[in-house]
């Protein structure tokens, strides 16, 4: 069975870009990250952190660039089946990689896309981000309620506080075992 400790957490990003060289020279010289060519497909190469990948380029087909990070879950189709049941769709089904871990991409009922990712391996206890690693994820959405809902029904999220901004809103932080991991809005 996959591994459990990482429902919930971010586990990829990929930076969907027409430019990968450009965006690779960038976030080395911003943040340090270390290129490095992915063994299976020498194309879709890695941003390298202190510990290790964090994430990669991928063609972004005339696109603007925007980054998809991947969720981890134990169990990719119970996670499908639900965020369709909770009014998501599929952007990408279910795949799997040669190591035998599965992704698929999908879009929450507001519009934002994610990717979901079960991973074939046991990661270990996830531990703290590091310097450099990403840390904190953000969602501006129509209705921040309803989109806590999806996702904490998806993973397991829990709310952690809210912060009155006057007439811009309300601010919610959502995280994990007692751990803030981003903010809704």
């Amino acid at each position: 069975m996959a591994d459990q400790s990482v429902r919930g957490q971010f586990v990829w990003h990929e930076l969907k870009t027409p430019d990968a060289n450009a965006a690779h020279s960038f976030y080395a010289k911003a943040i340090g990250w270390k290129s490095q060519p992915w063994e299976e497909d020498p194309s879709y190469v890695m941003f390298a952190g202190k510990r290790g990948p964090i994430g990669a380029t991928a063609a972004g087909n005339g696109s603007d660039s925007h980054w998809l990070p991947y969720i981890g879950t134990a169990d990719i189709e119970k996670t499908v089946k639900q965020a369709q049941d909770k009014g998501g769709s599929v952007e990408k089904d279910i795949d799997s990689l040669s190591t035998g871990s599965r992704y698929a991409v999908l879009k929450d009922p507001f519009g934002a896309t994610f990717g979901v990712y079960e991973s074939a391996e046991d990661y270990g206890t996830m531990t703290p981000t590091q310097a450099g690693e990403h840390s904190w994820h953000e969602l501006m959405t129509g209705d921040f309620r309803a989109a806590f809902d999806f996702y904490s029904s998806l993973f397991g999220w829990q709310k952690m506080d809210e912060h009155d901004m006057g007439e811009l809103g309300t601010y919610m932080t959502w995280g994990l075992n007692g751990r803030e991991m981003g903010g809704m809005f």
